[in-house]
């Protein structure tokens, strides 16, 4: 044990010697601003709600377009708030509305086109999320 002894004190000097040779030990420049920390989050939390508006005034443009094409079929449709709320959860911020739109074309109009030919005399219609899936079913009041 001596030996295990020696080596441990010796470790302990050299770590001293470290220390002191180092110097005092410097302060952070690391500056706590909470003013600028807040401002901060206000700007990514507005920055949330406006990225928000404009995918909701997206699907709304969108919606228009959809509503023009079934405008010629004598046909309207509406989004459930559930699928409103689906569709503007694709944002991103490097991709902008790509990924509403794809869905807007890969999930709702064929949903749309199948509700078209099973209801052929209906003139209005509601489109809403059942599980994962785009849901079109006749608008009853």
């Amino acid at each position: 044990m001596p030996f295990i002894n020696e080596r441990l004190e010796a470790n302990r000097e050299s770590i001293e010697k470290n220390r002191a040779a180092s110097g005092p030990v410097r302060a952070s420049r690391f500056r706590f601003e909470p003013d600028a920390v807040m401002s901060g989050l206000r700007e990514n939390i507005v920055g949330q709600d406006d990225a928000l508006t404009a995918m909701e005034s997206m699907l709304d443009i969108e919606l228009a377009s959809i509503n023009r094409r079934l405008a010629k079929k004598h046909a309207e449709l509406s989004l459930s708030p559930e699928l409103r709320e689906e569709l503007c959860r694709g944002y991103d911020a490097r991709y902008g509305a790509r990924e509403m739109l794809r869905a807007f074309r890969q999930r709702l109009e064929p949903a749309v086109a199948r509700a078209l030919l099973a209801y052929p005399d209906c003139h209005r219609f509601e489109a809403g999320v059942k599980g994962r899936e785009v849901a079109v079913h006749q608008y009853v009041e």
